[in-house]
Parts: C-alpha cells; sequence; structure tokens
C-alpha cells in the first residue's frame, strides 16, 4: 500500500489501433465486448485485503503478519480465504463507486454528449474522463460479480466476518490490545 502502482489498475484500451479520427463522423461506434477485456486489479486487491483485515484472518494471526509484513519493503496481503476476498473485493468496488460519483454530471444524458469541437481542450477533456469513468466502471462490475461468485460458491452469509466497518471508526476496545502487541 505504500507504492503508488498498489493503487493503480490497467485496463486494455477501448480501441487499441485506433487514431484519433480526422472528422466526428468517422468514429467508429462506441462499444466494447466486456467478455473480452482483461482487468488486472492484483495490487489493488492486495491493498484492500490489507485495508479489509481483521484479527481473526490468518488463523487469527493477523496482527503478527502484519507485524512481520511492516518490516518488509514490499508487503502485500495475500488471499487468505473466501471471507477475506470477499471483503477486498467489496472495497475496491466501493472505492470506485466513490470515485464515480465524483464526476456528478458526467452521468447525466448531456454531460455524456461528446463535445462538438474536435481536438478542443474540452473534447479532450471529454476523452480523458470519459475513459477513467470507463475503467471505474468495468473495474467495479467485475468486483461485484467476483464478490458475488465467492459468496455463492463458499455459501457465505451476511455475518460479522462479512462485515466491513463503514459508519465509524474501529472501538478503542478493539484498538488498544492490538496497539499494545505491535508496540
Amino acid at each position: 500500500a505504500n507504492h503508488r502502482d498498489a493503487w493503480v489498475v490497467r485496463l486494455p484500451e477501448k480501441f487499441p489501433n485506433a487514431k484519433p479520427p480526422p472528422r466526428l463522423t468517422d468514429r467508429p461506434e462506441l462499444g466494447i465486448d466486456t467478455s473480452k477485456v482483461g482487468v488486472n486489479a492484483k495490487k489493488m486487491l492486495s491493498t484492500c485485503r490489507l485495508l479489509s483485515l481483521t484479527v481473526d484472518d490468518i488463523g487469527r494471526g493477523a496482527v503478527d503478519y502484519l507485524r512481520d509484513g511492516l518490516s518488509s519493503d514490499m508487503f502485500q496481503v495475500e488471499n487468505d480465504g473466501p471471507t477475506l476476498e470477499y471483503r477486498a473485493m467489496m472495497c475496491v468496488a466501493r472505492m470506485c463507486g466513490v470515485a464515480m460519483s465524483r464526476y456528478g454530471e458526467h452521468f447525466s444524458p448531456q454531460g455524456r454528449q461528446e463535445p462538438r469541437e474536435f481536438r478542443s481542450r474540452e473534447w479532450n477533456a471529454w476523452y480523458v474522463r470519459d475513459g477513467e469513468m470507463r475503467v471505474l466502471g468495468i473495474l467495479r462490475q467485475t468486483l461485484l460479480a467476483e464478490a458475488n461468485k465467492i459468496k455463492r460458491q463458499y455459501n457465505l452469509r451476511n455475518d460479522a466476518a462479512m462485515t466491513i466497518r463503514e459508519s465509524e471508526t474501529c472501538p478503542m476496545d478493539y484498538s488498544l490490545p492490538l496497539l499494545k502487541k505491535i508496540s
């Protein structure tokens, strides 16, 4: 999580061989076959596993695992089981949702319209924003589908092991024992 690329997800280009058309009317139809899109979010998932880790993960040895990992320069949390993986996937999906919500008006029909002036500053910004939204949307849909697949495959229930705190910080009585073990 302390390296920038742990927060980066790369998707293939929408039109890998495309060059900007000389006129707007020459542009190919929008759309992509999502069954052929490769998503590589391994580093992001590792970061979200770290954020979603509980004391019960990693054979109830999460605190020792974190302590050992802090001494490593390239610490990554690996998949420890279906509940941690589910929480990590939901964490990334929520981050994508928050990032997408920051685009506000771009989701409206008027905001989705491509600017008329080809290669203008607005046109370039529109394509960058549209690409970012496409990546976030594909990543979010992919992870929600995979998280639900894990939930069904392992018959996971909505219990404490599946829940990620959303409304408040960790209670102090949970934090103090962890702080004593780490220091």
